[in-house]
Protein backbone atom coordinates (compact mmCIF):
# COMPACT_ATOMS: atom_id res chain seq x y z
CA UNK A 1 0.00 0.00 0.00
CA UNK A 2 1.13 3.32 -0.88
CA UNK A 3 0.48 6.43 1.85
CA UNK A 4 0.25 6.90 5.48
CA UNK A 5 3.34 6.97 8.14
CA UNK A 6 5.21 4.06 8.38
CA UNK A 7 5.01 2.29 4.80
CA UNK A 8 8.10 1.24 2.94
CA UNK A 9 9.23 1.00 0.04
CA UNK A 10 11.38 -0.05 -2.75
CA UNK A 11 14.72 2.44 -2.79
CA UNK A 12 14.09 4.35 -6.46
CA UNK A 13 11.04 3.62 -6.92
CA UNK A 14 9.36 6.34 -8.26
CA UNK A 15 5.72 7.36 -7.57
CA UNK A 16 3.00 7.57 -10.28
CA UNK A 17 0.72 8.91 -8.30
CA UNK A 18 0.20 12.84 -7.98
CA UNK A 19 2.16 14.57 -5.35
CA UNK A 20 1.97 18.31 -4.32
CA UNK A 21 5.49 20.56 -3.92
CA UNK A 22 6.12 22.03 -0.52
CA UNK A 23 4.73 25.45 -0.51
CA UNK A 24 2.47 24.88 -2.99
CA UNK A 25 -0.93 26.30 -2.48
CA UNK A 26 -4.29 25.12 -3.83
CA UNK A 27 -7.72 24.54 -3.46
CA UNK A 28 -9.58 22.68 -1.64
CA UNK A 29 -13.60 22.97 -1.40
CA UNK A 30 -13.84 26.76 0.38
CA UNK A 31 -10.19 26.35 1.59
CA UNK A 32 -6.91 27.29 0.53
CA UNK A 33 -4.41 24.42 1.30
CA UNK A 34 -0.78 24.43 1.37
CA UNK A 35 2.01 21.59 1.39
CA UNK A 36 4.15 21.94 4.40
CA UNK A 37 7.11 19.45 4.66
CA UNK A 38 6.49 17.69 8.51
CA UNK A 39 9.83 18.76 9.76
CA UNK A 40 8.55 19.09 13.68
CA UNK A 41 7.29 14.91 13.20
CA UNK A 42 4.09 16.33 13.66
CA UNK A 43 2.11 13.35 11.73
CA UNK A 44 -1.42 13.01 10.49
CA UNK A 45 -2.75 14.76 13.52
CA UNK A 46 -1.32 17.94 12.53
CA UNK A 47 -2.74 17.49 8.66
CA UNK A 48 -6.20 19.16 7.83
CA UNK A 49 -6.99 16.08 6.35
CA UNK A 50 -6.91 14.13 9.09
CA UNK A 51 -10.04 14.76 10.03
CA UNK A 52 -11.83 14.05 6.65
CA UNK A 53 -13.12 11.14 5.30
CA UNK A 54 -10.65 11.87 2.74
CA UNK A 55 -7.25 11.02 4.77
CA UNK A 56 -5.46 8.52 3.00
CA UNK A 57 -8.02 7.50 1.04
CA UNK A 58 -7.98 9.28 -2.55
CA UNK A 59 -4.57 11.18 -3.61
CA UNK A 60 -6.46 12.79 -6.85
CA UNK A 61 -6.81 15.64 -4.93
CA UNK A 62 -4.05 16.45 -2.69
CA UNK A 63 -1.40 13.90 -3.52
CA UNK A 64 0.56 11.51 -1.62
CA UNK A 65 2.09 12.72 1.52
CA UNK A 66 3.98 9.81 3.07
CA UNK A 67 7.58 10.23 2.45
CA UNK A 68 8.07 6.11 1.24
CA UNK A 69 5.15 7.33 -1.31
CA UNK A 70 7.29 10.67 -2.62
CA UNK A 71 9.58 11.10 -5.01
CA UNK A 72 11.34 13.70 -2.93
CA UNK A 73 11.44 11.19 0.30
CA UNK A 74 9.82 13.54 2.69
CA UNK A 75 6.52 13.69 5.16
CA UNK A 76 4.72 16.32 4.35
CA UNK A 77 1.01 17.83 5.92
CA UNK A 78 -1.49 20.02 4.60
CA UNK A 79 -2.75 23.23 6.17
CA UNK A 80 -5.05 26.25 5.41
CA UNK A 81 -3.24 28.82 4.45
CA UNK A 82 -4.41 32.46 5.80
Amino acid sequence: MLGGYGTTRKPGLKTKRMERKIGEVFDYKFNQLKAYEDIDDEGCGACFFDLTPFCNKDFRIAGVCCESSRNDEKNIIFKIEK
